[in-house]
């Protein structure tokens, strides 16, 4: 199945490790983490989750193909705020499309962390034929306001406290 998505979608950086035809798990973790899961032939350098994935690991990649993804960008406008809005069914789109890419009809798992693991449940959600286990890792099915807000191109003094305008952006998702 391909995206359900009528718009084109993005496919993200990805990077792969562990035997081609291999159960496929595809790695999620927080906001800030990237392709990189963990050292492999195209890149020997530590990832990001180097302790849990790798060979003889939890996710052994001599016995596993493991999958990790760039996230999508929602740019930055001339004001400093996001061009767009990236949700997490976008995020779920732009899996199914570097799945295509790379042939895999359906993984064995998707382990997903944080943001990863909010992630992870929109493809569940969207894509259930496609997945055969669901792991999240603190993780809630939505984001919070303040969350939201925190993230919504906020400006900081130099002290990293925000300024008065974020304040009252702040106040009015809270008491939305």
């Amino acid at each position: 199945m391909s995206v359900a998505s009528e718009i084109a979608v993005e496919l993200p950086l990805y990077e792969d490790a562990g035997p081609r035809g291999a159960p496929t798990i595809m790695a999620l973790g927080g906001i800030s983490a990237s392709r990189h899961v963990c050292a492999n032939d195209v890149d020997a350098s530590a990832g990001w989750w180097e302790s849990i994935a790798g060979p003889s690991r939890a996710i052994d990649t001599t016995r596993w193909r493991l999958v990790g993804v760039e996230y999508l960008d929602g740019g930055r406008g001339a004001d400093g705020r996001p061009s767009r809005t990236i949700t997490t069914q976008d995020q779920a789109d732009a899996l199914v499309a570097v799945l295509d890419e790379i042939g895999v009809d359906r993984l064995h798992a998707i382990v997903g962390a944080s943001y990863g693991g909010m992630v992870a449940l929109a493809f569940a959600e969207r894509y259930p034929e496609r997945l055969e286990r669901l792991v999240t890792i603190g993780a809630s099915h939505r984001a919070h306001r303040l969350r939201c807000a925190s993230s919504s191109g906020a400006s900081w003094n130099s002290d990293w406290t925000p300024d008065a305008r974020s304040m009252r952006s702040y106040s009015r998702e809270l008491w939305r």
